[in-house]
């Protein structure tokens, strides 16, 4: 059985993305939650009836195979079918529009970063086209009208404006979409509504005005996202918070339309969901310790808005009396618009700009005279600590594009564009917005084109073959396609690679559908990014269309757009990874190195491409250091000096663990040795996850213990898995509180979390029979124990740890529960209680037959039966 589910709290959008969901998985159940959002009940109050849907209580769940999860990624948000469901042993698929990444309990994830959850799926639908009637265009479009603020909030992209267009074009019903999103408040609503604006605070926290509104109600009421909509409509706020106790519960409801406040960070931190703009929790607790909680999430999450001293440049000043004709040269020169008129003791007198140069007459003897016959005179100044936004306003008060800066003393420090607004407030992109990470670059840009078939000669036949007919392939789809990053750095080393990227430049999605017909192979292909893959035999396969990416600020995920080649190397990480061979028939086998990266390959060098990578993009850090280890490499001074300042600078409140967590398991997948440690301690990279974070006490003694006692399980075949003891020890000095927040499979988070006390090790030692050793370590997984001995360096622990391993562990009794039915016990508690007996009469050494072992259990049958 398939399952289609979402949040326990599901709203409009989740309901939405259900139906929509089960249009494309069509033999599976949609399963609603008990606690749905107003507007969902609401909804489904009239249209039940369309939709095939089922409650908790009507599911057989040991029968589910697969959950197919909408608009969450978080496993706790589930509530009840979490009770229900064995997440670890279904596969699991996601389609949600949270930003997130890669998770390990997650098997297909087609989450996309848009407004509403609802988008990805009318999308795919459109794409396959999926026939729909006008029930479920109509809750569609409502679905993703909600979740993105009728397209007004912070996270809306033109995904969603295409699911709804189409929607739209398929006869969904605007008066009915209308009607549900003009909600009325019911009359509990109103009671709370009039309480609640009586009870308001003001606060500024890191420039940025929040107010919140808080409550002691009776009873419980719904529907209080709609009172904190229409709250915040009333008073025109930015940041709204509401807080109503009820029932023993708080529920806190927020909004934002502020570019430094976002509220999923917030509503994470408070064990909560949501995204950009809107989010929701329910705290048991009162409403006093709610509110600390809450304004400590705010204070720990909110951006510092920027400032004018972080964006203005230096500006350019000439002496009133320069000639029109030589500014204008100036302006052309230092591609700038404008410049500052001073007088001959260097105080200001004016400003002139493009707009002056556009309304001169274009006559010659104009151009000779001095601008200050029309430059502006009336200048409006800036502070360097005022913010962004006040600029702004500034600006479109005085409809001028230009502030210059002045300090406390008067003295003039800089001058903001309107220019520096676009670039740095809006992200918006300009004609000079990517020169500085050009001018930011570490190497010297000389494009070199070489021959290396004889290379690609050597490789394995079916390899050579794979790319060869990959090429033949894109050529007969007018694309260019290279083989790039790891596995041509890999070439070069003579080392081995079963994982192929390819960038292609042209129609990658015809491109990736021709070759998995070709060796008739299925694969998967993202439409927002643009990047496939597939596997053929041990060879994995990733495709991506040839990009350059746009970081908006540090840690944030990439925006991408197509560019050449050239751009697409010179967007990477390292320069030992930005090398590309040619596989398209014309130019086989011919090696593009734009940033004499082959040298580096070749002296076994790591060196970054950009000064500010490590700011874009942390987790190039943990990867850099993963190079290191598996390759040998030296780390170039400037790259090294780059990581630890990118560190010290602690200004990734973007960077997510699961983003983290990725490099940190491929890292510790590594054979890593004690040089690893001497590099943390010098580029303390762990500081991305928890910034206080220091290498443990005695940390070299406990890895190499715990690597010589992995050794010894893997030469006794113990199954045990290497990469969690490490990481464990490791990170052993983070707080328990911190890792439990991270969202782990259970069982890795288990280990994370094993910091036995010394008296375990002690009631170990001293238990010294067969079945109390027995008790006390069968509950404890191989990597348990191997941390054991790790911490406490004991020879009586380390003997007794082996010889339960050795002797014990796997003692298994001949009999089960259906041969006890069969001797006369009934189903219930007593078979676990006689087969437990059993089992320690054999740890004893008695009852080594199946036959004395049923013999047994028949003579204690009456009196576990209390007869």
């Amino acid at each position: 059985m398939d399952l289609i589910i979402s949040h326990e709290n599901t709203d409009i959008d989740g309901l939405a993305g259900m139906i929509a969901a089960a249009k494309l998985y069509t033999d599976a159940k949609v399963v609603i939650s008990e606690n749905m959002t107003s507007l969902a009940q609401r909804f489904l109050a009239l249209y039940k009836d369309e939709f095939e849907i089922y409650k908790y209580d009507q599911i057989e769940y040991k029968k589910v195979k697969r959950v197919i999860i909408i608009d969450t990624h978080e496993i706790d948000r589930l509530g009840t079918f979490n009770d229900f469901i064995d997440i670890e042993n279904v596969e699991v698929i996601v389609y949600d529009h949270h930003p997130h990444l890669k998770l390990d309990w997650i098997d297909i994830d087609l989450s996309e970063n848009v407004g509403s959850a609802t988008s990805i799926l009318v999308n795919r639908l459109k794409r396959e086209n999926v026939k729909l009637n006008r029930s479920e265009v109509t809750l569609f479009a409502l679905g993703i009208s909600a979740d993105t603020g009728n397209f007004m909030h912070l996270n809306t992209e033109s995904e969603d404006l295409i699911a709804f267009a189409y929607l739209l074009d398929m006869g969904a019903n605007k008066k009915i979409i209308n009607e549900y999103l003009l909600e009325t408040l019911n009359q509990s609503q109103k009671k709370v509504f009039d309480l609640l604006i009586k009870h308001r605070k003001d606060l500024k926290i890191k420039d940025t005005d929040i107010t919140y509104f808080s409550l002691k109600y009776p009873h419980y009421v719904t529907g209080l996202n709609n009172v904190a909509e229409k709250i915040k409509l009333l008073y025109q706020l930015s940041v709204i918070f509401i807080l109503v106790e009820m029932e023993g519960k708080v529920i806190i409801i927020g909004r934002s339309s502020d570019e430094n406040v976002n509220l999923e960070d917030i509503f994470d931190k408070l064990g909560g969901g949501g995204h950009f703009g809107a989010g929701s929790v329910s705290l048991k607790t009162d409403l006093e310790i709610a509110q600390n909680k809450l304004e400590t999430a705010i204070r720990d999450n909110v951006k510092v808005a920027l400032r004018v001293k972080d964006v203005m440049k230096k500006p350019v000043t000439v002496n009133q009396n320069t000639k029109v004709n030589k500014v204008k040269e100036m302006i052309k020169d230092k591609n700038i618009s404008g410049v500052l008129a001073v007088d001959q003791n260097k105080n200001i007198k004016g400003i002139f700009t493009t707009r002056d140069l556009r309304r001169l007459n274009v006559k010659k003897d104009i151009y000779r005279v001095p601008i200050k016959a029309y430059m502006t005179k009336k200048l409006i100044f800036i502070k360097p600590y005022d913010t962004i936004h006040k600029a702004q306003e500034k600006m479109v008060k005085h409809d001028i594009g230009r502030l210059p800066v002045k300090d406390k003393e008067g003295n003039l420090i800089g001058i903001i564009t309107r220019r520096d607004i676009l670039n740095q407030y809006y992200q918006e992109e300009t004609e000079n917005q990517n020169q500085n990470r050009y001018v930011s670059s570490l190497v010297s840009i000389t494009p070199e084109k070489e021959k290396i078939i004889n290379r690609l000669d050597e490789l394995p036949n079916q390899v050579r073959k794979l790319f060869k007919n990959i090429g033949k392939i894109a050529d007969k789809n007018n694309c260019k396609i290279f083989l790039v990053g790891g596995m041509v750095r890999d070439l070069l080393l003579n080392k081995s690679n079963n994982d192929f990227d390819f960038v292609v430049e042209g129609d990658i999605e015809s491109l990736i559908k021709e070759i998995a017909v070709s060796y008739d192979v299925s694969y998967k292909y993202n439409q927002h990014f643009q990047t496939g893959s597939m596997k053929l035999k041990q060879y994995d396969l990733d495709f991506a269309v040839s990009r350059n990416e746009l970081y908006t600020h540090p840690g944030a995920l990439p925006k991408v757009k197509k560019a050449d080649i050239f751009d697409d190397l010179f967007r990477r990480d390292f320069t030992i990874n930005a090398l590309a061979v040619a596989l398209h028939p014309k130019e086989y086998g011919s090696l593009y190195d734009f940033f004499k990266a082959r040298k580096d390959v070749e002296k076994k060098i790591l060196k970054v491409l950009h000064r500010f990578s490590f700011l874009d993009d942390p987790t190039r850090i943990v990867r850099g250091i993963r190079l290191v280890l598996q390759l040998n490499l030296l780390i170039d001074e400037e790259t090294r000096a780059l990581m630890q300042e990118a560190i010290r600078l602690s200004r990734f409140s973007d960077v997510t663990f699961p983003r983290i967590y990725k490099e940190l398991k491929l890292l510790f997948r590594e054979n890593v040795d004690l040089e690893f440690i001497d590099l943390l301690k010098e580029i303390p990279f762990l500081r991305l996850i928890y910034d206080k974070y220091n290498l443990p006490v005695k940390i070299k003694e406990k890895y190499k213990r715990a690597k010589k006692y992995l050794a010894y399980f893997d030469q006794n075949n113990y199954n045990v898995k290497k990469w969690p003891v490490y990481f464990s020890l490791i990170m052993s000095s983070i707080p328990s509180s911190i890792i439990n927040s991270w969202s782990l499979k259970q069982k890795i988070k288990n280990v994370l979390l094993f910091r036995p006390k010394e008296y375990v090790a002690k009631n170990i030692v001293n238990n010294s029979g067969r079945v109390d050793l027995y008790s006390i370590l069968k509950d404890y997984t191989n990597e348990q124990l191997v941390l054991l001995m790790a911490l406490y360096d004991q020879k009586e622990l380390k003997e007794k740890i082996f010889f339960y391993l050795d002797q014990i562990s796997d003692i298994e009794i001949s009999i089960n529960g259906n041969d006890l039915l069969n001797i006369g016990y009934k189903e219930g508690p007593l078979i676990s209680k006689a087969l437990e007996l059993v089992k320690t009469q054999l740890l004893k050494g008695n009852l080594k037959t199946k036959k004395k072992q049923l013999a047994y259990s028949k003579k204690i049958k009456k009196n576990l039966e209390g007869k």
